[in-house]
């Protein structure tokens, strides 16, 4: 008589076997679906859309809205404290927003895009859904309203064509200005790149960009008039 182990399959019946392999590709599968998950949620976040009209008229705006149908693509973002960069273009942390000159304690720090600690070469493109002229560009620092050494020091802003192709671009070093104001004209651009250079050093306040509000002050792009929205 065979002294070598009985299999699985002569032991128990047809019918559990079967169910125990499906048991076990349903586990194989809800182990992908899970990884997949996972690869998706680290992909490049990007903000919902908005359908809009081109805003008529050749007065200057803050382009960068979501509600005027700018799209925020970022490297990634902090998400289990859900700074999630829709609320870099909700126009609260801006200028003009509710929380902004006036009142310093008036905006949640959570309403803030954060980079993740693991992203080593931070950036954000803002897209439109049309070409648009630009002027200026404002970051609203966390040193708008935290601690100083929270706001970021090195980034370089990049005006981008179709197909995003880099057109215009503007290093800045040293940034100490919780508010920053950068003068950046472009004309008929579809987006803006802004990359960070974040610090190596993990228990350093700049590791991450911390930034409340992006504005991209200019006005949709029409070939009548001339840069600034003056007529040639």
């Amino acid at each position: 008589m065979s002294d070598a182990p009985a299999r699985l399959s002569d032991v128990l019946p047809a019918g559990p076997m079967r169910w125990g392999k499906r048991l076990a590709w349903a586990w194989l599968g809800l182990v992908t679906l899970a990884a997949i998950v996972v690869v998706v949620r680290r992909s490049h976040p990007v903000t919902p859309a908005f359908a809009t009209a081109v805003p008529e008229g050749s007065t200057v705006t803050d382009l960068a809205r979501h509600e005027l149908g700018a799209r925020l693509e970022v490297s990634s973002y902090l998400s289990p404290a859900n700074h999630h960069p829709i609320f870099a273009v909700d126009g609260i942390g801006g200028i003009g927003g509710t929380g902004s000159d006036g009142d310093a304690k008036g905006i949640d720090p959570l309403m803030k895009w954060v980079s993740a600690p693991s992203d080593r070469a931070p950036w954000l493109i803002v897209r439109w859904p049309w070409p648009v002229d630009l002027d200026e560009v404002r970051l609203v620092h966390a040193g708008r309203f935290e601690d100083g050494a929270y706001t970021i020091r090195e980034y370089t802003l990049t005006c981008l064509g179709p197909g995003d192709a880099p057109r215009p671009s503007l290093a800045v070093h040293d940034n100490r200005a919780p508010v920053a104001r950068h003068a950046l004209s472009c004309a008929a651009v579809t987006g803006l790149r802004i990359d960070f250079a974040v610090e190596t050093a993990k228990d350093s306040p700049r590791a991450v960009v911390r930034l409340y509000e992006l504005e991209a002050l200019g006005r949709p792009h029409r070939p009548d008039l001339a840069p600034g929205g003056a007529k040639p």
